[in-house]
């Protein structure tokens, strides 16, 4: 029986063959973890945290919304006050931070608009502190805060609502204004470990928790 012995051309086809391989491999290795991959906590990671610290959280939520701002005062420091800053530390809280608009009771009613409206005229910014919702970064920083080519800065934090926000159809609605539209409104997803289809320039995601407590996921592109 006549062996076929193997030519160069056929090593080189094979080896070609190989090589290509190995390039697509690298390249797609590299494309999933520069691009594709989120390279932040995992939802069930910064859950389980919430949980083993939920004490702390829900403490350092109330001294913040309960601590007094007089509008002659800077109170910029309020969480260096008797032992605040001690439940940062054994939580691995970062920084605590309000966001507008005002959550009175019965955010989706005209009526509670309008109240919230004459409020902000007579107290102003401090209504933020007291009635804004929360979010709630986690140290150290650049674990919770990364940059990547794809967005330039992403970060993940907890969120607090002081009422139960509504969700419909993938959305998240904020109270109604005086015109009787919602503030805003974000899309929620069932997990945050992807980035999300169509993730627009400085969009925030979130990922409900509980009633009040949520994840959120933000891009700085």
């Amino acid at each position: 029986m006549t062996k076929i012995k193997p030519t160069k051309a056929s090593f080189s086809r094979c080896w070609t063959f190989v090589f290509t391989l190995a390039v697509l491999a690298v390249g797609y290795a590299a494309y999933y973890f520069l691009i594709i991959r989120n390279p932040l906590p995992s939802d069930e990671e910064m859950i389980a945290h919430f949980y083993a610290h939920r004490a702390d959280f829900e403490e350092l939520v109330r001294r913040y919304r309960e601590y007094d701002r007089p509008s002659d005062k800077d109170t910029s420091f309020w969480y260096k006050e008797g032992d605040t800053l001690d439940l940062y530390k054994r939580a691995s809280i970062l920084d605590v931070e309000f966001s507008a608009p005002v959550w009175f009771t019965f955010p989706y009613t005209l009526g509670t608009a309008i109240e919230v409206e004459e409020r902000m005229k007579k107290d102003g910014r401090s209504l933020f502190h007291k009635y804004g919702a929360l979010s709630i970064s986690l140290s150290p920083r650049q674990k919770y805060r990364i940059i990547t080519p794809r967005y330039t800065v992403i970060w993940k934090n907890f969120y607090f609502f002081p009422e139960e926000p509504r969700i419909k159809d993938g959305k998240l609605f904020w109270p109604l204004n005086i015109k009787g539209n919602y503030s805003k409104q974000r899309r929620t997803f069932p997990s945050l470990n992807r980035f999300p289809n169509q993730w627009k320039d400085f969009e925030c995601v979130y990922r409900k928790i509980e009633s009040h407590w949520f994840l959120s996921m933000c891009n700085g592109h």
